[in-house]
């Protein structure tokens, strides 16, 4: 089955583009997998599922750019790679942008 959409790369790469449809509010995230057949199989998977029964559709896409660079770990952006930052210092950070305490 062929997910691409006007404009999307022909061929596969490291990163993909996921954008849910018809939230409460706009969600695109880009994510980098370790390899193309990873990206692949995430992309096979995802698009086309439903977050909640019928709504919040995911339309997964090969990313434009093939290379995605993290400069900074905060709440609209991480880098999972990193092994310089702490299970500890993760935990954290999820707890502080859902409001917990």
């Amino acid at each position: 089955m062929d997910h691409r959409r006007k404009g999307e790369p022909e061929q596969p790469n490291h990163v993909i583009l996921m954008t849910i449809i018809n939230p409460a509010y706009p969600i695109t995230v880009l994510f980098r997998f370790e390899n193309v057949e990873s990206a692949t199989r995430a992309r096979e998977a995802l698009h086309g599922a439903d977050i909640y029964a019928g709504c919040c559709t995911l339309r997964v896409e090969y990313a434009k750019p093939a290379k995605l660079n993290v400069y900074r770990n905060d709440s609209e952006s991480w880098d999972y790679t990193n092994s310089g930052v702490s299970k500890l210092m993760v935990h954290r950070w999820v707890k502080h942008i859902h409001g917990i305490k």
